[in-house]
């Protein structure tokens, strides 16, 4: 019960792991497409 108990915790670290780098990767992803945005219209304004 216990190594399930450990095996499972580490799975699920793992995923949530996985899924805040993918959300970190996606916020600097809007960050550099509003970055690029903002830098586009001060040069053009």
């Amino acid at each position: 019960m216990e190594l399930f108990l450990v095996k499972v915790f580490t799975e699920g670290k793992k995923v949530v792991g996985k899924a805040f780098l993918s959300k970190k990767r996606f916020l600097v992803k809007i960050l550099v497409i509003l970055w690029l945005f903002f830098g586009m219209t001060i040069v053009f304004f």
